[in-house]
């Protein structure tokens, strides 16, 4: 059983997950990506490889996908830095009673991104990095 599931796609979504998780002590967690970076051996067995989806039908796969991964791992929380995998693993995480957070990028400064306007609608939490986001998701959390 894994505690959280960090889901995100590769590059920045990713340095930002693993920055946020660099302070988090004694939990189990698992990094949840598609098309990732190289990973190195003893990384591994923390990242599991999600199919990858782009705005077609591949995101039906992907979302069966994510039903049986989180099925598995039984998250009390999923937690996600974007993107398109957000919003998939998000709804799974939901169908099976785990709590759904998610973390806007801090690139995005004026307007919020597509999958952070589509998760808004069923995370339990939203966080923004830039208050001028607030009025787009006004009931986000804002952190500096």
């Amino acid at each position: 059983m894994t505690d959280v599931l960090v889901v995100c796609s590769p590059g920045g979504h990713f340095s930002e997950a693993q920055d946020l998780m660099k302070g988090i002590g004694n939990i189990n967690y698992k990094y949840v990506l598609h098309l990732p970076p190289e990973i190195s051996p003893e990384f591994e067995k923390e990242v599991i490889i999600a199919p990858h989806a782009e705005r077609d039908l591949r995101i039906i796969w992907q979302f069966i996908f994510a039903l049986i991964c989180v099925w598995r791992e039984r998250p009390a929380v999923v937690l996600s830095t974007g993107a398109l995998i957000a919003i998939t693993f998000g709804l799974a995480g939901k169908i099976f009673g785990a709590k759904f957070i998610f973390i806007e990028s801090e690139t995005r400064v004026l307007t919020p991104s597509l999958s952070a306007k589509l998760c808004y609608k069923f995370a339990d939490v939203t966080y923004v990095r830039h208050k001028a986001l607030l009025k787009f998701m006004p009931s986000s959390l804002y952190i500096a």
